[in-house]
């Protein structure tokens, strides 16, 4: 298709774009920060993503983080998903799960999860981004804020499965 490309989305009539990407919600917003981001992919990277393969993962992470709607979290996943370097994403499921499991504090920062995993993974991209794929998938299915303990194939290993205070969330038989 050719809109997920950043000319393809610069091209797009803003209603279009924003109805395209409804689901996602908050679509209005979301849509803008969509045009910055292809507007800086085009100035940048006029060849595509791939030209910035080479670059210093630092240095775009910076660039990233200084446009409207880029957080950590999102640049960190455009360098790791798009440009294959190795970052960990410590999400809200990473740092939820982390501190379930006990390896991190509640309420632990996006930069202090990130380096906790960052220092205990090994530098590869391909394995960085299927664990935090598992992590996601994990966090969706049964560590959400209401965790579904039952099933979970950590639940043997997690401290908080009968800890206190975490109501489990019950599934419809």
């Amino acid at each position: 298709m050719q809109a997920l490309t950043p000319a393809g989305i610069l091209a797009l009539p803003v209603p279009v774009l924003e109805q395209t990407i409804r689901p996602a919600g908050y679509y209005r917003v979301k849509a803008g920060y969509l045009t910055t981001l292809a507007s800086w992919v085009q100035q940048h990277a006029p060849g595509g993503l791939a030209s910035l393969a080479d670059a210093d993962a630092g240095e775009l992470r910076h660039e990233l983080l200084g446009l409207r709607g880029i957080g950590p979290e999102t640049a960190d996943s455009i360098l790791l998903y798009a440009l294959g370097k190795p970052l960990v994403v410590a999400d809200a499921y990473t740092r939820r799960i982390g501190a379930r499991l006990g390896m991190l504090p509640e309420g632990t920062t996006y930069v202090a999860a990130q380096g906790y995993f960052a220092r205990r993974l090994p530098a590869d991209a391909e394995m960085l981004g299927e664990f935090h794929a598992l992590v996601v998938r994990l966090g969706k299915e049964f560590c959400g804020k209401r965790p579904r303990c039952s099933g979970c194939p950590l639940a043997a290993r997690c401290p908080s499965v009968a800890a206190p205070g975490i109501r489990e969330r019950s599934v419809p038989a």
